[in-house]
């Protein structure tokens, strides 16, 4: 739980906010003898369930050079108007309810490219996917010592169902 406001508006903002909380609590791991065990960053709403097994399967196996930015279903930014930037321009996106960035994408993002990114309103949205698509794609063309790699997973991310209570069953 991160101490900042919960609307829609703020929602790049807070997806900032996270990324650079998940560095720190990664880099204090680290500093004390934990490791730096979390090689990736879940953003995830709260009616969404991740699938723990290909979270984990991809977190494990994302090399440190590799911006890796993995969803469930990506968007081509084209699909509506809506989706576009402030300044008309598209870039794909994951869909907002979950996806996933490793620790380098999100370096690049909230800590390199930080005047950038928190500077998203002439190019971006208050959309964050849409904002996220943006400051990948920004990453990409900035950080030519990363790796970029953009891809969907199936099943990384499900709506959480809530069982019918014996009261309906009535």
């Amino acid at each position: 739980m991160l101490p900042m406001r919960d609307s829609y508006q703020e929602l790049p903002d807070k997806t900032l906010s996270i990324l650079r909380h998940g560095l720190l609590l990664q880099n204090n791991n680290s500093n004390n003898g934990g490791g730096g065990a979390a090689e990736s960053i879940l953003k995830i709403d709260d009616d969404r369930c991740p699938n723990m097994t290909k979270v984990l399967s991809i977190a494990s196996t994302t090399p440190r050079n590799v911006a890796r930015y993995v969803g469930s279903y990506r968007w081509k930014g084209t699909e509506y108007a809506s989706m576009k930037g402030a300044d008309g321009s598209i870039d794909p996106y994951m869909s907002g309810p979950g996806y996933l960035v490793s620790r380098a994408l999100a370096h690049a993002v909230a800590v390199d490219d930080i005047n950038h990114s928190v500077l998203y309103m002439p190019y971006g949205s208050s959309s964050e996917d849409v904002d996220m698509g943006k400051w990948f794609a920004h990453a990409n063309r900035t950080h030519p010592e990363l790796k970029f790699v953009c891809e969907v997973v199936p099943g990384l991310i499900k709506h959480h169902e809530v069982p019918d209570s014996p009261e309906k069953k009535r």
